[in-house]
């Protein structure tokens, strides 16, 4: 029990995990008006309630925890501080178009899909667009793509919070439903995938950036990949660009670390290259022992004599 002896204030209670939608033993401060005779401020179960035995139903910002809830908003009715204005109309400069955008669209399939939430939707973000298309989208919400990297935060543990704040657009639930166990499951394969979808902007933001860029990539057998999905992997890597491309064997480094599903043979490397050469890498390194730095720059540089002297003999 904290004593509430002025008018103006700071209170710690127990705040949202930073990561999470519930709350943990992380403490923030809480700005809150309390009339000088109020007797008491609780903290109990999240929930804050104030004594107020001569203060004026007006002169409290929250209601007693034990008023009951009511009204069509979650959280409880409408108080003193609560409801719309009607003289208030919203400025013209924070009105914004709905979001559009084809990484837009992505990013939000593939949360629907894993039954995902963000703090971005949930909250109603204005910036949504313009996030989540990597810049673009921007302050008018256009159909604009960005040259960036989209961005979205995902939300643990559900879409509903503990916290009942007055001034934030997420629901609120004293006890909302069971967290979903595939959660984590769900929450890692969104971010692989976003995470190689991030890698192959990267790549091709460093080629559009320079003329005459050389960019090159990697990739890691005996993890349990498909022939399918490393041809799919070379395509995507071609489609922005890359021009070097190292394929080696994964050797697990100590047994806490990933178990290694399949020791590739020598001569499946070998298809690899000439694969790989055959779609447009202009210098393709691939053999059991190769490393993502494997001899790159004299292989490359002997890749681009071949080239030249293919180019004269033909001219």
């Amino acid at each position: 029990m904290a004593m509430a002896s002025s008018s103006l204030g700071f209170l710690s209670i127990p705040s949202i995990n930073i990561h999470g939608s519930r709350r943990t033993s992380v403490r923030s401060p809480l700005f809150c008006t309390v009339k000088a005779n109020a007797e008491a401020v609780d903290v109990e179960n999240n929930e804050l309630s104030v004594s107020t035995a001569n203060a004026k139903p007006w002169e409290v910002l929250f209601e007693k925890k034990d008023a009951k809830a009511g009204g069509p908003y979650p959280g409880g009715k409408m108080g003193v501080y609560t409801g719309r204005d009607p003289t208030k109309k919203k400025a013209e400069w924070l009105r914004q178009r709905a979001p559009q955008g084809e990484r837009y669209q992505e990013l939000k399939s593939s949360l629907s899909s894993l039954k995902l939430h963000t703090v971005c939707e949930e909250a109603q973000c204005p910036n949504i667009g313009e996030c989540w298309n990597g810049g673009g989208g921007g302050a008018a919400g256009g159909k604009r793509e960005g040259d960036g990297i989209g961005t979205a935060t995902i939300m643990l543990l559900g879409d509903t919070c503990t916290r009942g704040c007055r001034f934030c657009a997420v629901k609120t639930s004293r006890n909302p439903a069971p967290p979903d166990p595939m959660e984590p499951e769900n929450t890692a394969k969104a971010i692989a995938s976003w995470g190689y979808d991030q890698s192959l902007l990267v790549l091709k933001h460093a080629k559009a950036f320079k003329g005459g860029m050389v960019t090159k990539s990697s990739i890691m057998l005996g993890l349990g990949e498909s022939d399918e999905e490393i041809k799919q992997t070379m395509h995507d890597l071609r489609a922005v660009g890359v021009d070097i491309l190292t394929l080696g064997q994964y050797l697990q480094p100590t047994p806490l670390h990933l178990t290694v599903k399949e020791y590739v043979a020598p001569e499946k490397f070998t298809f690899w290259k000439e694969y790989g050469e055959s779609i447009g890498f202009r210098y393709v390194a691939s053999g059991p022992l190769v490393r993502s730095s494997y001899r790159a720059g004299e292989f490359f540089i002997e890749s681009m004599l071949r080239e030249q002297k293919a180019v004269e003999s033909a001219s």
